[in-house]
């Protein structure tokens, strides 16, 4: 888990579609601090699931998402 959170983007073209994707979903945007922590562990919890799958393309959408989750978070408190 640590390796895949560490690494850099699979594909660096796709990040600016992964945030923009989910800075447009303008439901990140009201959720509480509580909802968005519970986001985080079933972002994590997917994208360990892809790994263990060796489906390191959705593994890394998901590494992805996580970091946007994260950021939104602390944008929070």
């Amino acid at each position: 888990r640590e390796s895949i959170l560490g690494q850099s983007s699979v594909a660096k073209y796709h990040d600016h579609e992964i945030v923009a994707a989910l800075a447009a979903d303008p439901v990140i945007g009201y959720m509480t601090a509580e909802q968005l922590q519970k986001s985080i562990s079933n972002t994590r919890k997917q994208m360990e699931a892809a790994s263990k799958e060796l489906d390191f393309m959705a593994a890394a959408k998901y590494r992805d998402e996580l970091k946007v989750l994260e950021e939104t978070l602390k944008s929070k408190q």
